[in-house]
């Protein structure tokens, strides 16, 4: 009877995540996996996709208000206009 109480505690197999040195490595693979997923995804997510992009504006007229060539440009590189007198 004794040996076959024997023979069944041996068979009992110890699982293999109770030896510390498998917890650990199995956290540090699961901590990279995470790590490349988040910056496959960041990579991903920073890409601007343009293969089904439209745009929508209204249509303007636009045009001088006269015709003619134009001789003269009195603006430099820079400059802005501001419409509103003060």
């Amino acid at each position: 009877m004794e040996d076959i109480e024997k023979n069944i505690e041996i068979e009992i197999k110890k699982s293999i995540f109770s030896k510390p040195w498998i917890q650990s490595l199995t956290g540090i693979i699961i901590i990279v996996v995470v790590f490349v997923i988040f910056l496959f995804w960041r990579i991903l997510s920073n890409e601007i996709k343009i293969d089904n992009s439209t745009v929508s504006a209204p249509i303007i007229s636009l045009s001088p208000m006269t015709t003619g060539i134009l001789d003269e440009i009195y603006v430099e590189v820079g400059q802005t206009y501001n419409p509103i007198p003060k």
